[in-house]
């Protein structure tokens, strides 16, 4: 059997029959010069002559698929891969068989950093799980589906997609992959906090709900006509009530700001604004506790961040030096600016009988408590430094402790300044 011609030798065969084909053409009408001598003869044989001519000379509609046409039509279907992948609106690559990229839009360089055209897919991405599920994709040539933690810097899920998006066939080019990932970290979060929620909240509101209950019984009961007994058990009552309120409010503040955690606040929010309205709102606090709270007015200090919360972080964090350092008599909040760093360490000092370092590592835990009776006698929930460390994780900062027993306990957060806070700052001095 002979072997089939190559492109290369069918265009060279087609050529050369047209030239010989224009040659008799030609020929056909010279001869028709030397034979005729009518005129409209002639011009009639030079007419039918001009249409072999552009019959044979001017390619056919197939034969605009040749080498150069094939090769537009190439960087077309290319360019029109890579606008529609462009256009997606989640992380998305585009690879061959050999896990080689090919094209990575701006949703997959935001959210995994830019990798170069032909770099391998698994530079990236070394997970164990997902680098199966690409191979089995590439070398099966089939869609698969499967999930993708991304645990740093803050713990994202995804659900990962691979389409074939282009078959190989004969004589074509090699298969296309879709590499796509679809955020999952919101409903995985939420998921997590309502079992949390259920879970935490379950367990503190038993003793309160047991407390309520046995009292309830015994007004119906042996307690039913001694009023004395009945004004002590309600005043209990409303007690356990309000404990039960204060939990729930505080797990419904700590359940919002996880779901916002990743969310970086955008305004710009004066510290020492902040700091004045915490203190003049804790006077009665204070007052109660026969604390003083010191704190030296530096004028403006503006930085980046979420209003609400920063007060919310400087009530805990106050109230709490309040409520566990009234042996000290005193606390001090300050503002330390530091141009050179480009910093500001916000304080809060007590001066009472301070943390155990072993209890250091786990007081912004939740439902953590040193002291759990004096935490209830003091109305905690055990869930305020728990509130304050998930503030600060969102203002990309965190809570630092500095104690010794019998010497206080001082809370320092370090802030980055913003180029306009400094501006500012350097108007107003």
């Amino acid at each position: 059997m002979s072997e089939p011609e190559s492109p290369n030798q069918t265009e060279k065969s087609l050529l050369r029959d047209k030239i010989v084909l224009l040659f008799v053409v030609i020929g056909i009408f010279l001869l028709s010069l030397l034979l005729l001598q009518d005129y409209a003869g002639i011009i009639f044989l030079a007419f039918v002559a001009s249409l072999f001519a552009l019959h044979f000379l001017v390619p056919d509609e197939e034969d605009n698929y040749g080498p150069s046409r094939k090769s537009s039509l190439g960087r077309f279907e290319k360019d029109a891969n890579f606008t529609v992948v462009e256009a997606l609106q989640f992380p998305a690559y585009l690879m061959d068989e050999r896990g080689n990229i090919l094209f990575v839009n701006k949703y997959g360089k935001a959210a995994f950093g830019n990798l170069n055209k032909g770099d391998k897919i698994f530079i990236r991405f070394r997970n164990p799980e997902l680098r199966k599920l690409i191979e089995k994709s590439l070398e099966s040539k089939t869609s698969l589906k499967g999930e993708y933690n991304e645990p740093y810097p803050d713990d994202r899920w995804y659900s990962v997609e691979i389409s074939l998006i282009r078959k190989s066939a004969k004589g074509a080019k090699e298969p296309v992959f879709l590499l796509a990932f679809h955020d999952l970290t919101e409903a995985k979060r939420t998921d997590q906090m309502r079992s949390d929620f259920i879970a935490n909240a379950s367990h503190e509101l038993r003793t309160p709900l047991a407390s309520l209950s046995g009292y309830i019984e015994t007004i119906k009961g042996p307690a039913r006509k001694d009023e004395k007994a009945i004004d002590r058990f309600t005043d209990v009552m409303l007690d356990q009530a309000q404990r039960m309120t204060r939990l729930v409010n505080d797990l419904l503040s700590l359940s919002r700001i996880e779901m916002q955690s990743h969310v970086r606040p955008s305004e710009m929010v004066d510290l020492t604004e902040v700091v004045t309205t915490v203190i003049d709102s804790l006077k009665a606090v204070a007052s109660q506790s026969k604390i003083r709270i010191e704190f030296e007015n530096l004028g403006k200090v503006p930085v980046l961040g979420d209003r609400d919360e920063l007060v919310q972080v400087f009530e805990n964090l106050v109230e709490n030096a309040c409520k566990y350092g009234e042996d000290g008599k005193k606390v001090i909040v300050a503002l330390d600016v530091n141009d050179q760093t480009g910093t500001i360490l916000a304080s809060v000092k007590d001066f009472g009988p301070g943390i155990a370092l072993e209890h250091q590592r786990r007081i912004t835990e939740r439902f953590y408590r040193v002291d759990v009776e004096r935490s209830r006698a003091k109305q905690g929930t055990g869930l305020g430094l728990a509130i304050v460390k998930h503030i600060l994780n969102r203002h990309g900062t965190k809570l630092n402790v500095q104690s010794r027993p019998d010497e206080g306990a001082t809370f320092l957060i370090r802030f980055k300044m913003h180029a306009d806070s400094m501006s500012d700052m350097h108007e107003e001095t």
